[in-house]
């Protein structure tokens, strides 16, 4: 299992982002990782507790307890184009 601590609320780009994301997740919480999409300029991260994604920039990640690269771990997740 893949999880993402909330440690960084304000490293998004946009401030849009970063109200969202102050506004709707706690500080230190871990979140269950569904599943995350990499693109050339931003990586989304789908959390099973919200429908819509966030960027991979606001969050450590973990598996099994062991601190992880998202970037590394979703790169060859999704087929060229999608």
């Amino acid at each position: 299992m893949i999880t993402a601590k909330f440690m960084h609320p304000d490293a998004a780009m946009s401030e849009w982002a970063i109200e969202r994301a102050k506004s709707l997740l706690v500080i230190g919480q871990e979140y269950t990782v569904e599943t995350a999409r990499v693109h050339s300029w931003c990586t989304d991260v789908y959390l099973e507790e919200f429908e819509e994604p966030f960027n991979s920039c606001h969050f450590d990640f973990f598996k099994d307890g062991e601190e992880i690269d998202i970037v590394e771990e979703f790169r060859y997740t999704f087929e060229e184009g999608e």
